[in-house]
């Protein structure tokens, strides 16, 4: 019987068989993701069934790939895409930098301009709920009384009262 294990240490993923490390990569990296676990079914390290339930896949996807993987090996998952573009997936610490980004009002231009994606990636994101862009809400306070906008209307409260402005 082998014994196949996974730990999570500084980003990266890595996976031993036996005690011995055998494939490592970085924790957003799917396609790698994808690569190995497919390997691993392949080999008959472990069923399909187990990476579902283990890595909370879906049945479908965990199919999808492991075909991928017998029908066009490592080339399927690491070749050339014959697509033109690639859709950018906003997911883990690139979403939270972006998220941080929007908190503090920063253009979608200029986010995306940084982090290397488009900004209809960044729209879509924010339109499915991935992401919150902040509306105005520019609050600063000054003794007991605090002033600002908040949608758009100015507003200012003394000790908890607000009054519309």
């Amino acid at each position: 019987m082998r014994l196949l294990e996974f730990t999570k240490k500084d980003g990266f993923i890595q996976y031993i068989v036996n005690g011995m490390p055998i494939y490592c990569h970085a924790e957003e990296d799917l396609n790698a993701f994808c690569f190995i676990t497919s390997n691993f079914i392949e080999q008959g390290l472990c069923r399909k069934v187990d990476i579902k339930n283990f890595f909370n896949v879906s049945e479908d996807s965990v199919y999808r790939y492991h075909k991928k993987f017998k029908e066009h090996g490592e080339e399927g998952f690491f070749g050339d895409d014959a697509r033109k573009g690639k859709a950018h997936k906003l997911v883990g610490e690139r979403r939270c930098c972006i998220q941080r980004k929007l908190d503090k009002h920063q253009s979608v231009n200029s986010i995306a301009k940084e982090e290397g994606v488009s900004e209809s990636a960044i729209r879509y994101a924010i339109k499915q709920g991935h992401l919150k862009k902040r509306k105005g809400s520019s609050l600063f306070i000054a003794g007991n009384h605090s002033f600002g906008t908040r949608s758009g209307r100015s507003v200012c409260s003394f000790r908890g009262s607000h009054n519309a402005l």
